[in-house]
């Protein structure tokens, strides 16, 4: 299958699932998360809004916050790109961007500094890769990152192998009701 095709399944899928399935889902993974030791010694962690069935993000980046920790949320800005802007909760969110995906204004903080990415996608492989939804905004977001990459996913965003090019930016971990080291 190619990358298009992927999408699309993927999307059928995701976007048919029960509410009360994802909230739970997403609250048993993250419990993975938090008491694993790539959690606990992050202090700047990035995250993201999730939309449609993604897996639902609000329990892990109210952690982050309870726990002392500093939350980046993604933003798409006016050139193509992405950045992470530090969370500050006297910003309001808004969603006037392509995707319709929450967003704030904020300080931005260079790529470098954050110690754990939690990053959304498509579809995932034990290799590493991952496809997303084609705009390449964290590849060229990632260039320059050193730290940790994780992947939360169902199962069935898992696939054997995906197709990649040499400018996709890789995953250290995928997160499901396990939390698995990649092999890249």
């Amino acid at each position: 299958m190619n990358k298009k095709q992927i999408r699309s399944e993927i999307l059928e899928k995701r976007n048919n699932l029960p509410k009360e399935f994802i909230k739970k889902y997403s609250e048993e993974i993250f419990n993975i998360l938090i008491n694993s030791p790539i959690y606990k010694d992050a202090e700047v962690i990035m995250s993201y809004m999730n939309f449609g069935g993604e897996i639902d993000t609000n329990f892990i980046n109210n952690h982050i916050l309870k726990s002392g920790k500093t939350l980046i949320l993604p933003k798409i800005v006016k050139d193509g790109g992405l950045v992470g802007v530090i969370y500050d909760d006297s910003k309001k969110f808004n969603d006037d961007n392509l995707f319709k995906i929450k967003e704030i204004d904020g300080t931005y903080i260079d790529v470098k500094k954050i110690d754990l990415i939690i990053i959304p996608g498509l579809a995932f492989d034990l290799n590493g890769n991952r496809v997303g939804f084609g705009k390449g905004y964290y590849d060229k977001f990632l260039e320059n990152y050193s730290g940790l990459i994780v992947a939360p996913h169902y199962d069935f965003q898992l696939h054997e192998n995906l197709p990649y090019e040499p400018h996709d930016k890789k995953t250290d971990y995928l997160l499901d009701t396990s939390l698995k080291k990649t092999s890249h």
